[in-house]
């Protein structure tokens, strides 16, 4: 749940933006410029691990009742297209929430450039590797102490 919340953030979502390739108009994901390369936090707090971690099982929850109100079968597109439509949203504040929490695991000014503080982080990683210095690859913290309860089964079949 912690990795997940990191990967579905705005900043996760800047980085792509940023560093992935594009077919004709269309973003592509790719592993080696997009994921290799994306800066994970390197010193959150066990506290800013469950948070983000407590986020993302909301955001989870969230589309598994939309998806389960449905008696049509609702996709993930559907929902997300929910976020286009002005004025309040449930999801947009769970977004919004795990933005927060993901920008106090980083430590990262909240008004400051996004993409270049995680440029400079990207650096720095880059250089304390290139020492020989222990970072904190993707993943679940090492030190964090009961990495199960970070774990969620949830996941999405077709229906039928």
């Amino acid at each position: 749940d912690y990795n997940f919340g990191i990967l579905q953030s705005s900043l996760h979502w800047l980085w792509f933006t940023e560093k992935g390739s594009t077919l004709k108009s269309d973003y592509r994901y790719t592993s080696n410029t997009v994921f290799n390369t994306f800066p994970f936090p390197q010193s959150p707090t066990v506290e800013q691990i469950r948070a983000v971690a407590d986020c993302s099982r909301a955001i989870l929850a969230y589309r598994q009742k939309e998806q389960e109100k449905s008696q049509t079968g609702i996709s993930l597109r559907q929902i997300y297209k929910l976020l286009e439509m002005p004025g309040k949203n449930e999801l947009r504040e769970l977004h919004t929430a795990l933005d927060n929490a993901i920008i106090s695991a980083y430590g990262f000014d909240p008004k400051g450039d996004m993409l270049a503080q995680l440029l400079s982080l990207n650096e720095t990683i880059f250089h304390k590797e290139k020492a020989g210095e222990s970072v904190l690859a993707p993943g679940i913290p090492p030190y964090y102490p009961n990495p199960q309860e970070l774990i969620s089964d949830y996941g999405i079949a077709p229906k039928g």
